[in-house]
């Protein structure tokens, strides 16, 4: 998924925090970033995976749903 999609999809889960664990707006927004970059990140460490270990592992649309889904709970848990 583009950068821009993945931060929409975040964003849209994320919303789910407003005015509960997350009060500003902004912050939610920068959280979507952070998670969107992380997940695209994980495609250059899966190249470098296969490259060293000769393994594959692959990251997913469902990979970020399960990001997002455990930021959530870890956030619940720990406020």
């Amino acid at each position: 998924w583009p950068h821009a999609a993945l931060e929409g999809v975040a964003e849209h889960f994320l919303v789910e925090l407003s005015g509960k664990n997350v009060q500003d707006s902004e912050l939610l927004v920068t959280i979507a970033t952070h998670m969107a970059n992380v997940h695209l990140s994980i495609g250059e460490a899966n190249r470098r995976f296969l490259e060293e270990e000769r393994r594959y592992n692959f990251t997913t649309p469902r990979s970020f749903l399960e990001l997002i889904s455990f930021y959530m709970k870890m956030l619940e848990t720990t406020q």
